[in-house]
């Protein structure tokens, strides 16, 4: 699952990688019209679910999980608050990439994904920016 799929750039990588279906949200419905028109346009149409999602508690979301792979590319604050949801639609063992943080802003984030039992197991750094890779355990 990609959460906060923009353009879906994330979620279009991993289904013409994986050849698995990826969902991918936004609480854009713009991002969402864009992210499904996109994934037709690299051929993955049928593999990238986009849906319009407010938070990690939409049905389709509970319907389809746990997932064993999650990525999102949002703020710091967003991925903060999300983290205990993270948690409930996240397999045992799923790995989480958090990216789209500032380097000042990753001790929090992953103080807060720390709390719900998901552990940093790899971070990026690149000029001012962290990925973050988690694990659920």
């Amino acid at each position: 699952v990609d959460i906060g799929t923009g353009t879906g750039v994330l979620a279009i990588a991993l289904a013409m990688r994986t050849h698995q279906p990826v969902l991918a949200t936004d609480i854009d419905p713009v991002a969402v019209t864009t992210t499904a028109e996109n994934a037709e346009d690299n051929g993955v149409g049928r593999l990238v679910l986009p849906l319009e999602a407010t938070g990690l508690d939409h049905p389709q979301i509970r319907a389809f999980g746990p997932y064993d792979l999650i990525v999102a590319n949002i703020l710091a604050a967003p991925l903060v608050a999300l983290s205990p949801g993270m948690r409930r639609i996240a397999a045992h063992g799923a790995t989480i990439i958090l990216s789209g943080i500032l380097n000042t802003q990753a001790a929090r984030v992953i103080a807060a994904y720390g709390r719900q039992g998901i552990v940093l197991t790899h971070k990026l750094v690149r000029k001012e920016w962290t990925t973050l890779i988690l694990e659920r355990r």
